[in-house]
């Protein structure tokens, strides 16, 4: 087990006012510095610039300072070494109990950091939440999300009748018909044609 070495400190301050870390480092220089986050005397590490000086006295004071990203669900420590999104706790915290298995929780703003109530639509599953994404992004683009639906490939809203339904996916297909058209190989088509003609011609050659 590494031996914890505290750095020399003058007689006016404790070594509770300090940062303790395990092991140190010879080579490594030391300087008395301030906490960004809580304000506590700590040593703080010298590096080469451009890191420089090292800013928090602990991971938590650094993380508290970290400037939440848009896409990523906050989240809070639950227990010791566990943690749970912010939007799950306040839908459970509505319903009483925890979230069924498989269930999901939809923002309706599409702000992952707004976890109001109002804001909260409670989802039976994945494909009922990614059902709900498409059909916001519909209305966002000035669409009807009942009968038009947003296709990839020539970035414009058709008509839901312009779409195949993907049997495998259970949902409409991402591209409309005359897209898959356009983008599909001719000579791909051409070749597979030809191979049906050989093998009939093959069949009857042989007396099938």
């Amino acid at each position: 087990m590494p031996t914890v070495r505290l750095l020399p400190v003058d007689l006016q301050r404790r070594e509770t006012d300090l940062r303790r870390l395990s092991p140190m480092s010879a080579h490594t220089k030391y300087t008395a510095a301030h906490c960004e986050s809580c304000g506590a005397r700590f040593q703080a590490a010298v590096y080469r610039p451009p890191r420089g000086v090292t800013r928090f006295c602990s991971i938590k004071c650094a993380q508290s300072r970290r400037r939440p990203r848009a896409n990523v669900y906050p989240s809070v420590s639950v227990g010791a070494v566990s943690s749970k999104r912010i939007h799950v706790l306040v839908a459970e915290r509505a319903l009483g109990h925890p979230l069924p298995t498989g269930a999901h929780v939809h923002h309706v703003n599409g702000n992952k950091h707004d976890n109001v109530p109002k804001n909260l639509v409670m989802c039976q599953d994945a494909k009922y939440h990614a059902l709900l994404h498409v059909r916001a992004g519909v209305f966002k683009k000035g669409g009807n999300p009942n009968t038009q639906r947003w296709c990839g490939y020539c970035v414009s809203l058709k008509k839901t009748t312009e779409f195949s339904w993907n049997r495998g996916r259970d949902t409409f297909a991402s591209a409309c018909r005359a897209c898959v058209r356009e983008r599909t190989r001719p000579g791909k088509r051409q070749w597979k044609r030809q191979q049906r003609v050989k093998k009939k011609e093959q069949g009857h050659a042989c007396g099938y």
